[in-house]
């Protein structure tokens, strides 16, 4: 389950920044962890992401909380560039946009919108950004986070829908081409265990879905890195031109669906447990971030944050980097392969600082 991202054991990882030793690696193979110095730039706007990406030249933020939705800078010294698309119901205007990946890199980006039942390109045309293609989605599977191949491919998961209490809600990872319309091609059943519990008090219905080992999506080239973080497995898959998801290899212990749905997911302490996160891929790496939070004690969220660190492997999962970030409340990160940086900034504030990292692997 994805609330914070904490590693695989905290003591240990915070014990390798004391270790001497030189050269010495890790127990997973890793160099010593290179720390990284950030600089630090002021941005004009005031706003909250709810997320974000890096798209060619621009860094790309959709915010939901001001009356323009989308926000472009220009990298590497994000100077605005503009911000677009009123929040609103109209015709041209943004519902509520959840921002796709992609293998792109000319600055295109799409973003679904689940209540219009659309998803929507966006580039720059006549000097400025504008919608340059909307599909409709006819299907079953609402769209929320995805990854897009070449404009016309679309991986994304969903849950079937089902009503009541229920202890195992089958997650699904899907394939579409995208034309006129999204049409479905593929769908394997996801090694993730998902538990839904419904209710009514004082006339009012309530729902909690809390879910063990989802999956998260990265796609460079026609290649998708699919990591399950409770379990600890990157699965790689061929995507087609046809849309077919065609797996070429798994990594990490055995996995199984019998497996994942064995777990007692009611007994796990979901505020003191969490994973790495995939971050990035590129043509040659994978990139990891793991978080290290004080213990909580499940009466707040101000934990403190004790450590930032990126993990690189390449596409076999062999260890390649290690990097720890100064700005350790910076918690949200972007890697930008063209330029070899990372963006970061401390999702707890105002959007007001961004952090640069430079880094060599």
């Amino acid at each position: 389950m994805k609330k914070r991202l904490i590693p695989f054991c905290m003591a240990a990882l915070l014990a390798l920044g004391a270790c001497g030793g030189g050269a010495k690696k890790d127990a997973e193979g890793f160099p010593p962890a290179k720390t990284l110095v950030a600089d630090s730039i002021a941005i004009e706007e005031v706003l909250q992401p709810s997320w974000g990406g890096i798209y060619g030249d621009y860094a790309v933020l959709v915010s939901r909380m001001t009356s323009k939705v989308v926000f472009r800078y220009r990298l590497p010294d994000w100077t605005f560039v503009d911000s677009s698309f009123s929040k609103g119901g109209g015709p041209d205007d943004l519902l509520y946009g959840f921002l796709q990946g992609t293998n792109n890199t000319d600055g295109t980006f799409w973003v679904s919108e689940p209540a219009r039942q659309s998803l929507m390109q966006f580039g720059d045309k006549d000097g400025r950004l504008q919608k340059l293609r909307t599909v409709r989605n006819g299907t079953s599977h609402s769209v929320y986070f995805g990854q897009v191949f070449d404009n016309r491919i679309l991986i994304s998961e969903h849950k079937a829908e089902v009503e009541g209490t229920i202890d195992n809600v089958d997650t699904y990872q899907s394939s579409f081409t995208i034309g006129d319309s999204l049409s479905l091609v593929d769908s394997l059943l996801c090694y993730t265990k998902t538990s839904q519990r419904m209710w009514r008090e004082d006339n009012m219905n309530y729902v909690t879905i809390v879910s063990y080992n989802p999956p998260q999506y990265k796609a460079w080239g026609d290649r998708l890195a699919v990591w399950y973080p409770d379990t600890r497995n990157m699965l790689v898959y061929r995507v087609g031109e046809d849309g077919k998801m065609n797996l070429e290899h798994t990594y990490g212990d055995t996995l199984s669906i019998d497996r994942v749905r064995s777990v007692d997911v009611s007994s796990i302490d979901w505020d003191n447990v969490s994973n790495p996160e995939l971050i990035a891929a590129t043509d040659e790496y994978l990139f990891l971030q793991t978080t290290v939070y004080s213990p909580s004690d499940g009466e707040d969220d101000s934990e403190e944050v004790l450590g930032n660190e990126i993990r690189v492997y390449d596409w076999q999962m062999n260890p390649v980097s290690k990097f720890e970030l100064d700005k350790k409340e910076a918690t949200t990160v972007w890697v930008d392969p063209q330029r070899r940086k990372m963006y970061a900034y401390n999702p707890r504030l105002d959007f007001e600082q961004v952090y640069v990292y430079e880094y060599e692997l």
